[in-house]
This record gives C-alpha cells, structure tokens and sequence, in this order.
C-alpha cells in the first residue's frame, strides 16, 4: 500500500515538473539508453543487469558509489556503439540478483554493515540497432548488447546477451546471462575448502516514460538448484535539476533473513521485503551527486558522483 500511495503522490508533481528537453542530463540517464532496463537509478546497476542499457550516444561517464569502499562504472558512446566495464557487483544490490555466499559470512556481513565483496569484471557493448529521428510518443528505438563477466578467483568467462526498445512512452527490455559465484562454507562442505556455484539470471523489464515521470516493473529470476524471484517496482521523478527515485523489492526465495532486532538469522521467511529511495542533483554541466538509501541492502546511507561529457 505505501509504494502505491508514493506514485499517487508523485504523479500530480508531473504538471509542474520540467519536460525532458530541458533536463537532458537527467532523462537520458534514466532511460539508459532510451530504453527500459530495470528502474535502477545509476547507470552502473543497469548495465550489470542488461548490457543493451550501455549508453551509445557520444559521450563519456564515470559513476561511482561509496559505502564500505568505492564501487564505479566507466562507459563511452561512440554514436551507435558504446561500452561499459566495472568491478562492482550487481549481486546483493536493491536492483541486482541475491548474493550466494555461506549463513555465517551472510549474517557477518549483515551484522558488520559490509557490502557483498565482489569476484568479478564486468565488460558490456551496446548497439543501437534501430531509431528513428522522432520524439515523443513517435519515437521508436531498438537496442541490443552482450556482456562478458570474468571471475577472479576461479578464473573463467562467462557472457550473456540482451534486447531493449521504447515505443513512444513504452519501454521493455529483456537479458540472460551466465554466472559463477566461488565461497568458503565449511559447515555444508567440510571436505571441500571452497565451493562453486554456477546460474543464470534472466531479466524482463517493461516501463513508462512521461515526460518528467518514469515507471518501471521488473523481474529477475535466478536458476540454480533452485529458484529464486526478484520483483521490483520503481518510480522516478526527474525535475529541472532533481532525481528522486522510490523502489520497491519483494524477493521470493528460499535465503535465511538476518534479523535486525534480534540480531539473529531466521529461516522459512520465503518472501522479503524492502524499500530503496534515493535523490540526485545536478550541480553543474559535467557532474550529478547524488544520496541513496538501501542500495546494498543494509538499509545503509550511500553517497554517489557521477561525471559525464
């Protein structure tokens, strides 16, 4: 009820709010690309997600976020192709896939405040395949991109691919990718000294662009032995030289819960909840600071820069 009630807040804002065209920085951030591809905020959680999301249009960018650390993505349009790369993880973030890790670092992590280390570099390249030179709800764009993941310490590539498009206000994307995951758990596995995982992650995105308000349904589903759901609903409201973005996550799996108040992890909670805010402004031509509450999952404070030109 209190996400739905957010949207009915957000919605008469609308009227009052700047058009697109006079908030380009904002609103092709936001599109990624033109194009839905999972309501993430930072251009970064996208692309991990979906590599059609990679910006093509000229340009270069620098995101970083810092909470335990500092995460960052790089990308470069180079009109109708662009590329991405980041060592950060898109696993155990509010717009990413559960991480698979043992109980006993899950809730050491969660106790410590420690964001889910990350294994892996990601490498993306988007192509526009189609646009046309129109706007508004004439408009019609059509992206496709692959992404390569190499971990670290078990030394292998994996890859996957993904689709993206708007027309007029609709967008949607879709993506599968391939991925490994390497852990300590010695209770589980007392003959092994580490175990690996592997899964895919599939995404499907659809969304609503109007005007200065973007709306966004996604899913994640992650396949291993077993399978776990990811369901996010997300809202962004771009004004003249303001972001603000409210998200909703509900996963659906079979993962323990850490227990703020007791401090204590439980089981049998198949479906969790949480809730993401985050506010970004413009503060020149080249830069966008921004504030964000969640996005690791810990109901932590993060702060992110973003530099683009």
């Amino acid at each position: 009820m209190a996400r739905w009630f957010i949207l009915f807040l957000f919605t008469p804002l609308v009227v009052q709010a700047e058009l697109c065209d006079h908030a380009r920085q904002f609103c092709g951030y936001a599109r990624g690309g033109g194009a839905s591809a999972t309501g993430a905020p930072t251009r970064g959680s996208k692309i991990r997600i979906n590599p059609a999301a990679v910006p093509t249009e000229k340009g270069f960018g620098l995101e970083m976020i810092f909470f335990d650390g500092a995460d960052f993505a790089l990308v470069k349009g180079f009109g109708r192709v662009g590329a991405g790369i980041s060592p950060s993880n898109s696993e155990e973030t509010f717009f990413g896939p559960p991480s698979i890790e043992s109980e006993y670092e899950y809730a050491l992590r969660k106790y410590e405040l420690k964001k889910y280390p990350s294994q892996k570099y990601s490498l993306a390249t988007g192509v526009n395949i189609w646009r046309n030179k129109k706007s508004g709800i004439k408009k019609v764009e059509f992206n496709a991109g692959v992404i390569g993941r190499y971990n670290k310490l078990t030394k292998k590539i994996l890859g996957g691919g993904g689709v993206n498009g708007s027309l007029g206000p609709l967008t949607f994307g879709a993506s599968r990718y391939a991925d490994q995951t390497q852990f300590e758990d010695p209770l589980l596995y007392p003959n092994e000294e580490t175990v690996t995982r592997d899964y895919y992650v599939n995404s499907l995105s659809v969304g609503l662009f109007l005007h200065s308000l973007a709306l966004d349904y996604s899913i994640l589903r992650m396949q291993e032995n077993t399978e776990s759901t990811t369901t996010l609903i997300t809202a962004s409201l771009l004004l003249k030289r303001v972001m603000l973005t409210y998200s909703y996550r509900k996963e659906h799996s079979d993962r323990i819960v850490y227990n703020r108040e007791t401090q204590n992890i439980e089981y049998g909670i198949k479906d969790k909840f949480e809730n993401f805010y985050g506010a970004q402004f413009n503060v020149g031509r080249y830069l966008m600071v921004g504030m964000f509450y969640n996005y690791y999952l810990l109901r932590e404070y993060s702060v992110g820069a973003t530099l683009f030109f």
